[in-house]
């Protein structure tokens, strides 16, 4: 009896940048405006949590390239992604605050992005600055090595001597 063949598995197709950055950019865009509204809406300053987003955008661009533009590609749209959330959070603090509506505070957001460093502080811009070399780093890592598997029937370490291997029975 002959089992049919399984074809052998095909070799991811390689993305070009630009559909690699794209999908960056899409990870970057949708994180900042998740981060922007929470710290917007509850009053917590989360700037932190765009390092997460740095690493969401590196890990989106690696899975198609690990070449230098696309790192450098995945550190700028993390930094953006950062900027973004925090002028999101700056607008609707401010519509919540001053019960303002959105129309308004988007026609004047040149003077809202002034705003941001008073909002964000030290600690925000550091938090740009990680997000943006997270993002940098994700996308240059090689990923963590992994353990060859034994394989079966294969003859596996022995005890230490003096010490009876209880592993295998006899025979």
């Amino acid at each position: 009896m002959s089992y049919p063949s399984v074809p052998a598995p095909a070799a991811r197709a390689s993305l070009g940048l630009g559909v690699v950055l794209a999908q960056g950019a899409g990870v970057a865009l949708g994180s900042a405006c998740a981060v922007g509204v929470f710290s917007g809406l509850t009053r917590v300053q989360s700037a932190y949590v765009a390092i997460l987003g740095g690493w969401l955008v590196g890990r989106t661009i690696h899975r198609g390239s690990r070449d230098m533009p696309a790192a450098a590609g995945a550190g700028v749209m993390a930094l953006a992604g950062a900027a973004l959330a925090s002028v999101i959070a700056v607008s609707i603090r401010i519509m919540v605050t001053a019960h303002l509506p959105y129309e308004i505070v988007a026609a004047h957001i040149a003077k809202v992005i002034p705003l941001v460093p008073r909002f964000i502080g030290p600690f925000g811009f550091i938090c740009w600055a990680l997000a943006a070399m997270v993002g940098w780093l994700a996308v240059r890592s090689q990923g963590r090595a992994r353990r060859a598997l034994p394989r079966a029937g294969a003859q596996t370490a022995s005890a230490p001597s003096g010490e009876p291997d209880r592993g295998t029975g006899p025979g």
